[in-house]
């Protein structure tokens, strides 16, 4: 049996200097050893000596603390990113020093590397890339996720005369490659300068892949950094409402990094809950870490099947019921024997 509570919490700890903890609590009564797993979000990344489940004042130790690298549940993490000439730099391939940009390649190349992603993610994860100018193209095919470098993204060459800013388009093309993924958890960052060729046109078409991400269970992110001919507005907040804007490309670095850590900010946790009552009634539940409640709520614990209580009434039995079917035995083969007897005397 197998039962699961979902608590979604927005309890302040300024000790802890939590966010908003979100904890999904999977009760597990007939294990070997009956147990609480747990998966959350937003609390601090400790030891499991530091974590403690009280469910009606009484203690539930954690066994294991896994993070999300050490998981199972694999990440699929789409990079949607503007491919025109301006955009990612053309000063070491245009020969004409006017019209030569430095862009953002370098930077988010640089950016990507200094992610590890492979040592972040568990195994199986896997990552594609999508640039977009003049519609949009798929950098790198979904592979897996150790060949998400920044060599991924190629060279200014592969820029050179590409113009437009179609990110509705390379959004569209992520998303589609994303539905192919069996993933369980996904993932998609754009990074440009937030505009679209037809703003008017964008921001309905954002609206409504910001549903469909919704939907999908794709988490979406976005970086911003602005060029000098970049138009204003930032179309893309209507698709990534919490969007990040950056004023050169050394910001690149931080900003994909803490995007990446909250995209995978996930840690399993195991509970020994043997000592608990499992009676398929509901019971307070609160999560302390170093002593302090990260979140409070209640759960059902599902009844356990019950081992026979009456063992030494039910081997007495055993025994008794053993002991007469020999008798029974042994006296048919007396009477056989007596008849037989007989028989031979007559």
């Amino acid at each position: 049996m197998r039962a699961s509570l979902v608590v979604l919490t927005g309890l302040c700890v300024p000790t802890l200097a939590l966010a908003e903890p979100e904890a999904w609590f999977h009760p597990e009564p007939d294990a070997a050893t009956p147990q609480i797993a747990a998966t959350l979000r937003e609390v601090p990344h400790v030891p499991a000596a530091h974590m403690t489940l009280m469910v009606d004042r009484k203690a539930a130790p954690a066994l294991r603390v896994r993070t999300f690298a050490e998981g199972d549940e694999p990440l699929a993490l789409a990079l949607v990113i503007s491919g025109q000439t301006i955009w990612m730099g053309n000063d070491e391939v245009e020969t004409d020093p006017a019209a030569r940009y430095p862009g953002m390649l370098h930077a988010i190349a640089s950016a990507i590397d200094g992610l590890h992603l492979a040592d972040v993610v568990p195994a199986r994860s896997v990552g594609l890339v999508v640039s977009y100018s003049t519609g949009a193209a798929i950098q790198l095919p979904m592979a897996p996720i150790a060949q998400l470098t920044g060599q991924a993204l190629g060279t200014q060459a592969d820029y050179r005369g590409k113009l437009g800013d179609d990110m509705v388009d390379g959004i569209s093309l992520a998303l589609a490659e994303l539905a192919r993924s069996s993933a369980p958890h996904k993932a998609l960052i754009v990074i440009g300068d937030g505009n679209d060729t037809n703003p008017d046109r964008a921001k309905a078409a954002l609206l409504d892949l910001h549903k469909r991400a919704l939907a999908a269970g794709v988490q979406v992110y976005s970086i911003v950094h602005k060029t000098l001919l970049s138009q204003e507005g930032v179309p893309v907040v209507s698709f990534a409402p919490s969007s990040v804007t950056i004023n050169s490309g050394d910001g690149v670095a931080a900003a994909l990094a803490d995007i990446v850590a909250r995209a995978t900010d996930r840690l399993y946790v195991e509970f020994d809950a043997h000592g608990l009552s499992w009676d398929g009634r509901s019971h307070d539940l609160a999560l302390l870490i170093d002593g302090h409640v990260v979140t409070d709520d209640s759960i059902v614990l599902p009844a356990r099947a019950r081992a026979c209580q009456t063992c030494p009434r039910c081997v007495l039995q055993i025994v008794i019921g053993c002991v007469l079917v020999i008798g029974l035995v042994l006296l048919r083969r007396w009477q056989h024997a007596r008849v037989a007897a007989a028989s031979r005397n007559a």
